[in-house]
């Protein structure tokens, strides 16, 4: 993302402050795709071997293997008749065990934060709001991803904005996002004219999960569309129903 000569365009940190803007956050990152989000902040959050966490029984794929991934134990809770995660259900599978749930906001319909987020709250759970398949949507005022501890993105070919493929991660948590930025950059924590944060959280070894500066262009241009294309897509709904 920034190896690049000295003064190039930086269009994915571009990307990143319009994003968080838009989504109404203070942090936002790019990423290699919404499953690379989810790893990189369930791990984070230090999730683990012996750890539990939460997801719906109707979602896609990588948010349960993302858990997998991180050497956790997905637990699956039904979903209401929105198709999204049932609060009830939810909180009947809270064990000693469990460190984080994952609502996902499905086909364009938010979960039922207030309720989700109280109850995360009252058992000291972290909330990972997928968002993959919402971008733009609020509940209540508050764009989806925006409410819990952090929000995940995809914005793979089929997702409401795209670049082809990537994801993101916005979240309003200093600590998180600076984890986050290490574990999705091999060499986030060298020294040098080139690094564009400086970090105070304990260090983390990462990996290559970076955006790369022709994606990011192009979700520039997508997210100025975003506002309407949301418009058109109520319109259809409107339609159908």
């Amino acid at each position: 993302r920034y190896y690049g000569p000295l003064g190039s365009l930086n269009k994915t940190k571009e990307f990143e402050e319009e994003f968080a803007k838009y989504m109404g956050t203070k942090y936002a990152l790019a990423v290699s795709s919404g499953t690379a989000a989810l790893c990189i902040g369930l791990t984070a959050a230090g999730i683990g071997p012996g750890d539990e966490v939460i997801v719906p029984g109707y979602t896609w794929i990588a948010s349960a293997l993302s858990v997998v991934a991180c050497r956790a134990t997905p637990v699956i809770a039904e979903v209401d008749k929105s198709l999204t995660l049932d609060p009830n259900d939810f909180e009947a599978k809270i064990t000693g065990k469990t460190k984080v749930v994952i609502p996902v906001h499905m086909r364009g319909i938010g979960c039922r934060m207030d309720e989700i987020v109280e109850i995360a709250e009252d058992h000291g759970l972290t909330v990972f709001e997928d968002n993959a398949q919402s971008c733009g949507g609020e509940y209540k005022g508050r764009k989806l991803a925006s409410i819990g501890d952090a929000g995940m993105f995809s914005f793979q070919l089929n997702k409401i904005i795209t670049a082809g493929e990537g994801g993101g991660l916005i979240t309003n948590d200093k600590d998180l996002f600076e984890k986050s930025v290490m574990l999705h950059d091999v060499a986030s924590l060298r020294e040098g004219p080139r690094v564009w944060w400086k970090f105070t959280s304990q260090p983390m070894m990462g990996l290559n999960f970076r955006m790369n500066e022709i994606s990011s262009a192009i979700l520039i241009a997508q997210l100025h569309k975003l506002d309407k294309v949301l418009s058109a897509t109520r319109r259809n709904k409107e339609k159908i129903k």
